[in-house]
C-alpha cells in the first residue's frame, strides 16, 4: 500500500473515533502530525495497570486484550483509543494492554495533544466535549451493571430467606418427631 494511500486509511479510521468525532480532516491531519506510528509484536505489553497516563494509544490495526489485576475483561479487534480519559484525569493506568497477534498503534504524548488542542479552540473543544460524552457513557454502563447487581443481590437475598424458613422449619419437624 502506497504511503498516501496509508495515511488516507489512518485518517478515515480516525474519523470513526468517538473522541475525534466531529473533527474536520485538517485536524485530523494536525492530529496525525503529533503521532508516532508503532508497531507491537503478539503478547507485547502496551502499557501496564498502575503506570503513569502520558500517553494516548489508536489501534489502528490488529487486537488487543484489556486485562485488570491480570485477568482478562475484554477483547478488541477494532480502531480505538486507550488513554482517552488520562489526558483529562491524569491518573494512573486503569487496567494493561497486552497484544493479540500484531497490532498498529498511533501514539500522541498528552504535552503534544494539549498543545494542539491549545492552538486550536475548536478541536479543543470537539475532543473536550467527546471525552465528556465518552466518560458519561462509560458511567451510564457502570450504573446499568450497579442496578443489575443490586437487582440479582436482592433476589438471592430472597432465596436465602426462603433457604432460612425451610432450613428453620425442618429443623422444627426434627425437633417434633423425636
Amino acid at each position: 500500500m502506497s504511503n498516501n494511500k496509508r495515511t488516507t486509511a489512518i485518517l478515515n479510521a480516525l474519523a470513526k473515533l468517538p473522541i475525534f468525532r466531529g473533527l474536520s480532516r485538517d485536524q485530523l491531519v494536525k492530529l496525525l502530525t503529533i503521532c508516532q506510528k508503532v508497531n507491537f509484536k503478539d503478547s507485547e505489553i502496551i502499557f501496564n495497570q498502575g503506570e503513569n497516563s502520558d500517553k494516548l494509544y489508536i489501534l489502528v490495526k490488529g487486537a488487543v486484550a484489556i486485562l485488570i489485576n491480570q485477568v482478562e475483561v475484554a477483547k478488541v479487534a477494532k480502531p480505538s483509543t486507550f488513554g482517552e480519559i488520562g489526558i483529562f484525569l491524569q491518573e494512573k493506568r486503569s487496567a494493561t494492554l497486552k497484544v493479540l497477534g500484531e497490532a498498529l498503534f498511533m501514539v500522541a504524548p498528552f504535552d503534544k495533544i494539549f498543545s494542539l488542542m491549545a492552538s486550536d479552540r475548536i478541536l479543543n473543544n470537539r475532543v473536550t466535549r467527546n471525552v465528556v460524552r465518552i466518560i458519561s457513557l462509560k458511567i451510564k454502563d457502570n450504573n446499568d451493571v450497579t442496578v443489575n447487581l443490586m437487582n440479582e443481590n436482592r433476589s438471592l437475598e430472597g432465596n436465602l430467606v426462603i433457604l432460612d424458613k425451610i432450613i428453620e422449619s425442618q429443623k422444627k419437624s426434627q425437633v417434633d418427631t423425636n
